[in-house]
């Protein structure tokens, strides 16, 4: 027997949310996050994937894939009463490449055939072909949200200097949301860091830190510590060390 969901919307909810919108929860049972809210089920997700695998070595170069739901019935457990009555889902479409051993490709994209038009998309571009060196780039874009760029890199500069950065710039808002500047010089058994950074906490404040480090042979760090921030801000930052002289094989002159 069918019953009937009426003014659902005022049903009491205290740890129920909705589930992100991801490929793996459009194969997941439950629409909803929680205990108050279990959703219906009759529905059918497509799903059709393709992948690109090098001969040589079968490693994956390349995957794409896009998938939909389709609700068999209209959902009747919501937490909020729908504007719509569609029974279809968005749809969600991914690239991730390797397309070579330095260079890694990946996008996401969420398109919404009932308006025709993008909800959301990002694009990332990964260049890291040893450590010590990498180059990133990417593009983040939610409809009437916000449209982002986001760069950064760690890459030698003169002899035993690399230079670390980021810049993250809001293009919707015309405002800089986190930059980053530092130096680091590796020597055999010690290196010297210093790190400046300034990002966005509120709309109309920004907090500002300075972080210099001395680190002896991997045993003792003196100072405040940037490595956090650099790895949070720089994707494949690596602690790069130069390699100390061979030690003389005994008996050889």
């Amino acid at each position: 027997m069918r019953i009937p969901y009426r003014n659902q919307d005022q049903l009491p909810n205290f740890d129920s949310a909705e589930a992100p919108f991801t490929f793996s929860q459009m194969f997941s049972e439950n629409r909803f996050l929680g205990s108050d809210r279990v959703g219906d089920a009759d529905m059918v997700t497509l799903a059709l994937t393709s992948r690109a695998i090098a001969a040589d070595d079968g490693t994956e170069r390349l995957r794409v894939a896009v998938a939909e739901r389709f609700f068999l019935d209209t959902p009747r457990v919501n937490l909020v009463t729908p504007n719509d009555s569609s029974n279809r889902t968005d749809i969600l479409g991914t690239l991730e490449g390797r397309v070579t051993r330095a260079l890694r490709v990946d996008g996401q994209m969420r398109y919404n055939p009932n308006e025709s038009n993008v909800q959301n998309y990002n694009l990332s571009v990964r260049y890291h072909p040893e450590a010590g060196k990498a180059l990133n780039l990417g593009y983040r874009f939610t409809r009437q949200t916000l449209s982002q760029v986001d760069m950064s890199a760690q890459w030698p500069l003169y002899g035993r200097w690399h230079g670390v950065g980021r810049f993250n710039y809001s293009l919707r808002d015309s405002r800089n949301l986190e930059a980053l500047a530092g130096l680091e010089y590796n020597a055999a058994c010690w290196a010297v860091r210093f790190v400046a950074q300034s990002f966005a906490t509120a709309t109309l404040e920004r907090t500002t830190g300075v972080f210099l480090q001395l680190e002896l042979n991997d045993l003792v760090r003196i100072g405040s510590d940037p490595l956090k921030a650099l790895r949070d801000s720089v994707p494949n930052y690596s602690v790069f060390k130069t390699p100390s002289p061979a030690a003389p094989v005994e008996g050889l002159r």
